[in-house]
């Protein structure tokens, strides 16, 4: 029997006949390891490793695909970029893992507050995320800087308890538009 077919139309493997229990048993346990290892190859390209949250390249791809969407639908996006205040200066005066443990409390609080379906919370460099929100519009945008301030401070007052260090601060811009069939990201 010739497999060619088979594996140019996608198949991952081939069994012939006869079946033989131990066979299948080793081939199944060898596709199901490379799918983890897929899964977590996948994990570590889309994935800030020190936040957890999407990285720039996740970011990127998934503003796309949002802006097509809200142009075919005529809907709302907005998005927010969240700068760190004063992150050199924490890492200067308390060390690198101070400022590590700020930008992870920071992650954390976003994904809190941006936590409908298509919202999406990225690390977008080393002081900034930013923030996909699909339809959001202007005066709900408003609402939601005030939410993920609030969070924001709030989780670092947390996180920060008993401890003599700087306050937390962040900066936010944000924009919401209808993207336009014209229009493009760049």
């Amino acid at each position: 029997v010739d497999e060619t077919p088979g594996f140019e139309v996608g198949a991952a493997d081939y069994l012939g006949l006869p079946i033989r229990p131990s066979v299948v048993r080793a081939r199944v346990r060898a596709q199901v390891e490379l799918k983890a290892l897929r899964e977590r190859l996948e994990q570590l390209t889309l994935v800030d490793p020190l936040t957890g949250v999407a990285n720039r390249a996740r970011f990127d791809t998934a503003l796309e695909t949002e802006w097509r969407r809200m142009a075919r639908a005529g809907r709302w996006l907005s998005i927010a970029v969240v700068d760190v205040d004063y992150l050199k200066r924490i890492i200067e005066r308390q060390g690198q893992s101070a400022g590590d443990d700020r930008l992870k409390t920071i992650a954390g609080s976003l994904v809190r507050s941006a936590r409908r379906a298509g919202d999406l919370v990225a690390r977008f460099s080393a002081e900034e995320f930013a923030i996909i929100l699909p339809e959001i519009e202007p005066q709900m945008m408003q609402g939601m800087l005030r939410v993920i301030m609030t969070g924001v401070v709030a989780d670092a007052a947390r996180a920060d308890a008993g401890q003599r260090i700087d306050p937390v601060t962040v900066s936010i811009g944000a924009v919401s538009v209808v993207p336009g069939r014209e229009k493009t990201i760049a």
